[in-house]
């Protein structure tokens, strides 16, 4: 979504699943025009491996979302 549209857009959704699960995350164009908690954030969301991804609680606690919500005022 960082590139305006999901990866395999294009795939039957269960073609793009497998996709993902058997080539993981797919690269991101100009990956080096992000910053760096950015990445961060996102490798930590698009962790293939069940077990090593953060739930919902975990990934509000990632500084990214910590700035984002300072940055707004909430």
């Amino acid at each position: 979504m960082v590139e305006g549209e999901p990866p395999y857009l294009n795939q039957n959704p269960l073609k793009a699943l497998y996709l993902i699960a058997t080539t993981g995350t797919p690269k991101i164009n100009n990956a080096e025009s992000l910053s760096a908690i950015f990445k961060d954030y996102l490798a930590k969301c698009l962790e293939v491996d069940v077990e090593k991804r953060p739930d919902a609680a975990q990934l509000l606690q990632v500084n990214f979302i910590f700035l984002a919500n300072y940055c707004s005022g909430d």
